[in-house]
């Protein structure tokens, strides 16, 4: 690939969380404009997908720490987990991670279940991210790239952000202060969007600006469609998530991607440029 070149991976992520969300990605694969897809392992509607419907994207391991009921039995991440057996939500984990009451051991242990659920499954793994984006604690990112290393999975989410989002303040200059942590041979793009078209009311304005600033070389763009915003699951974000699938399976979304010179990808075309430069 060439550097100065601009190329966007446009990944969804919950892809296993719910049947409209699972309808959404793969109607998004088929139009062309989804390139990527995380898998969440431990969602409940994961069995219900098999990876022929995903075509030619990407597929990577969403995983899950703050969501629904772990892969393993409770007694074996009793860290991880409440009373009921589910996963605590994210500020209750947060708080017990900074205070040294969770389990790295059992995180570890819970990510190779995930893991090997969805290639038992049949998918092919070629990067690695997380629900709530927990891998960019510290810690729990050394433990990414060893079970990366040991997989022979190339690539992990970096947060790179390319801009200062006001709107988004405390989360872009939170990330920044972790970039140093990214500097690994697992890091895939220069620049990482999302959190600036989450938060925004006017998707097609936010993406209208994400486009007219995509850096040179690879930019990843996360998304969460969803095909209806009545489906009962647990996220806040069910009308954004319908505003996001709408606005993706605009063929003009498309259409105006192409017509600026970006060129649409995936993790997949990143492992073969490395093979074809030598780095394999």
């Amino acid at each position: 690939m060439k550097t100065e070149n601009k190329y966007l991976i446009i990944n969804a992520d919950d892809f296993g969380m719910a049947k409209s969300i699972n309808q959404a990605i793969i109607e998004g694969v088929g139009r062309g404009v989804i390139t990527s897809v995380s898998l969440m392992a431990n969602g409940p509607e994961f069995d219900s997908v098999a990876p022929f419907c995903l075509g030619n994207a990407s597929v990577g391991l969403h995983a899950v720490f703050t969501f629904g009921k772990p892969v393993l039995p409770r007694n074996s991440v009793a860290s991880l987990v409440d009373d009921d057996g589910c996963f605590y939500h994210k500020s209750i984990f947060l708080l017990k991670y900074l205070t040294g009451r969770i389990s790295l051991a059992e995180m570890e242990n819970e990510l190779l279940a995930q893991l090997g659920k969805a290639l038992d499954s049949g998918f092919n793994i070629d990067h690695l991210n997380s629900h709530h984006h927990l891998h960019c604690l510290p810690a729990v990112y050394q433990m990414f790239t060893r079970v990366a290393g040991a997989q022979n999975i190339r690539f992990i989410r970096t947060i790179t952000l390319p801009v200062w989002n006001r709107k988004a303040f405390w989360t872009m200059l939170f990330f920044s202060f972790l970039h140093k942590i990214f500097k690994t041979g697992f890091k895939a793009g220069n620049a990482f969007w999302g959190f600036e078209f989450m938060r925004a009311k006017k998707k097609k304005q936010s993406l209208e600006y994400i486009l007219n600033h995509l850096k040179p070389g690879i930019n990843e763009l996360v998304c969460h469609p969803a095909k209806s915003a009545k489906e009962t699951f647990d996220s806040y974000y069910k009308t954004g998530r319908y505003s996001e699938y709408r606005l993706l399976m605009d063929h003009l979304t498309v259409k105006r991607i192409l017509d600026s010179g970006i060129q649409l990808v995936s993790y997949r075309h990143l492992v073969n440029d490395n093979r074809k430069s030598g780095r394999d």
